[in-house]
């Protein structure tokens, strides 16, 4: 969405599908007893990011941008245990996003790009039995981009390599059984490659 000659209003969103490698515990157990591979992963996500172009002297031009996103995480973690369950994460966070366009000689161009994600609030669900909702107010996470442009036949061919990560401390306690009962700190790491085409 244009928005000025400096700004433009980006929307942007996501959906995947697949599988994920799961490391956790069994009930009173310890952290890593359990590891399964292959657990279904679904996910989808959308930022609002307004981004300014700055110029800086003997540096060029720089794509600075503040935003807003949500996303959403469902794991089926009844696929790791007899005890397991499914569990669904919403989170909403604040970005701060900078990338820098190289053009070589209109050969190609290579974009990278850097995020930086702040958690505004999320909630954990936990389907076990009536269900167990964890409130989640600190954590962090970024997105490293590497956007490689290439002109064939007046379109554009992007491959861009990434990684995704996010940190959550661990939530607020809730309670369940009249136990008191949390959602530990967690970390999720994405790598992967997206390729597209614009006409």
């Amino acid at each position: 969405l244009y928005f000025n000659e400096d700004a433009t209003i980006w929307v942007s969103g996501r959906y995947a599908k697949g599988k994920s490698d799961y490391t956790g515990a069994y009930s009173n157990g310890v952290y890593g007893d359990l590891k399964v591979k292959g657990i279904n992963r679904e996910s989808w996500e959308i930022q609002t990011i307004l981004k300014h172009e700055f110029n800086i002297e003997s540096l060029g031009s720089f794509t600075i941008g503040p935003g807003l996103g949500l996303r959403h995480l469902k794991d089926s973690l009844d696929q790791a245990s007899s005890g397991g369950y499914t569990r669904k994460n919403d989170l909403s966070y604040a970005i701060i996003s900078i990338s820098k366009e190289f053009d070589n000689k209109g050969i190609f161009k290579i974009t990278p790009s850097v995020a930086y994600k702040k958690i505004i609030k999320g909630k954990q669900h936990s389907a076990i039995e009536e269900g167990v909702d964890n409130i989640q107010k600190n954590g962090y996470g970024f997105d490293i981009n590497l956007a490689i442009e290439k002109k064939i036949y007046q379109r554009s061919l992007y491959v861009t390599p990434f990684y995704r990560f996010w940190k959550i401390k661990r939530s607020d306690p809730a309670i369940f059984r009249s136990s008191t009962v949390f959602e530990p700190e967690n970390t999720t790491k994405e790598v992967g490659l997206k390729i597209g085409i614009q006409f």
